[in-house]
């Protein structure tokens, strides 16, 4: 049973309090989280083992959300070249996860740093990669989109020129000749002429879907390039932090992991998904990791909301099983707000609601329910906000922006009733 804290909703010294109640609520777990800038947990290790250490007083433990490829202050020091760049050739705000030399380097050394900075820590429960699969924004300068230049923005990723070359030497080992290349894709070339090839160097990644067999080659190279970051970032965790009680696992929201949310655009014919947009197969790509997660969030206007919802639990949890396997660990996190960011005061979910939920997916075989959340603060900021609001390396960090009144701390009468529950499933 665990539940998200963005450590940097509240000042430090409110912590104990909260971590002493979240304890008493009969929860087992943190996901405890630097707001707006996950890579945090590297700058702030004073503030961070401070707060550990409160798990480890309280019986709780934490898994460190360290990876959210959209807040991520790490990227103000990436080399241009290990950037996303879109079919439309504008550099995206997230690194490309196909970059073999980003991974060696700055990849690699940033996720041995977190293990070898909290792995000895009683209070640590394992890792968690958050949104993992996301493109980047096409600003440069922060996570914040800017519309002015959202407008050129491209549907696909990645178009690097290390992407172009990876790509060639893929369709090589797969088809040895250009012969039996010209012959796969129909005659047909990435750019839609009807020309053969005659030289390697003129292959290219499609810009477009324009050929179903072109665009299929396209999707599984980079599904099998986001294999091997998958591997290999496995391999770094696990060369630091061998204890497999660490637990580390990855999630996306549902509706792109499993493929549900498709876009329109130009440059396809057909609605695209994220396994169109980045190449992802989520049940793939996700097997190296010791879990899995896929999120939720229900609108709770509707007169049949608490139906929707575990509708919606019920098909996303026997779809996700279905996908990654019968022996993989789901978490299953929900919210326990309203998808809703308006002002208005929450009537629901209730605390019965949210057990009804959360019953359901134990009953489903979740053995991980996962709330979202206790404390948060507000990640929708200007690119000005971002900068001022970040946790920094200072001897204090600022508070972020809240949202009063949405998640558990502020609805104790909901916290309440889910504590009981939480405290009777345990025994259960």
């Amino acid at each position: 049973m665990s539940v998200w804290y963005w450590l940097n909703s509240a000042p430090r010294t409110e912590w104990a309090e909260d971590f002493r109640a979240l304890s008493q609520g009969g929860f087992t777990h943190l996901i405890l989280c630097w707001g707006l800038d996950t890579a945090a947990f590297e700058a702030r290790q004073a503030d961070s083992r401070y707060a550990l250490e409160l798990c480890e007083k309280n019986q709780l433990k934490a898994y460190l959300c360290i990876w959210a490829p959209g807040q991520y202050s790490l990227m103000r020091k990436t080399q241009k070249s290990h950037l996303q760049v879109d079919n439309h050739g504008q550099v995206r705000y997230a690194q490309n996860l196909f970059n073999r030399e980003w991974r060696q380097t700055q990849w690699k050394q940033y996720l041995q740093s977190i293990c070898r900075s909290y792995r000895e820590m009683k209070g640590l429960g394992g890792y968690l990669l958050d949104d993992t699969f996301g493109i980047g924004v096409s600003s440069d300068s922060s996570p914040v989109a800017n519309p002015g230049r959202e407008e050129v923005a491209g549907t696909f990723v990645s178009y690097s020129p290390a992407d172009f070359a990876r790509f060639r030497t893929w369709l090589r080992e797969r088809y040895v000749t250009l012969g039996r290349l010209n012959q796969a894709w129909q005659g047909m070339r990435s750019d839609g002429s009807s020309k053969p090839y005659e030289d390697w160097e003129e292959v290219e990644p499609p810009r477009k879907i324009l050929s179903e067999p072109v665009w299929a080659d396209w999707g599984e190279a980079r599904t099998e390039w986001l294999v091997e970051w998958a591997r290999e970032t496995m391999q770094f965790i696990r060369q630091v932090d061998p204890n497999l009680e660490h637990e580390v696992y990855t999630e996306d929201h549902w509706e792109y992991a499993l493929g549900r949310r498709t876009w329109k655009t130009p440059d396809a014919s057909r609605p695209v998904t994220m396994r169109d947009r980045v190449g992802l197969d989520f049940g793939r790509v996700v097997r190296p990791f010791d879990a899995v997660g896929a999120y939720t969030a229900f609108n709770w206007e509707k007169s049949n909301a608490l139906q929707e919802a575990l509708t919606s639990t019920q098909e996303v949890l026997k779809e996700l099983r279905r996908i990654v396997g019968g022996d993989k660990n789901i978490v299953y996190t929900f919210w326990v707000a309203s998808w809703d960011m308006s002002p208005r005061e929450l009537t629901h979910p209730t605390g019965e609601e949210i057990a009804r939920i959360a019953q359901e997916a134990v009953d489903l075989g979740i053995r991980h329910v996962d709330y979202y959340g206790y404390r948060i603060g507000d990640w929708r900021v200007t690119s000005e906000e971002w900068r001022r609001l970040l946790p920094g390396i200072g001897r204090s960090y600022p508070v972020t922006k809240q949202l009063p009144g949405k998640f558990l701390r502020d609805r104790q009468e909901v916290f309440l009733n889910l504590a009981e529950f939480n405290r009777k499933l345990r025994m259960q």
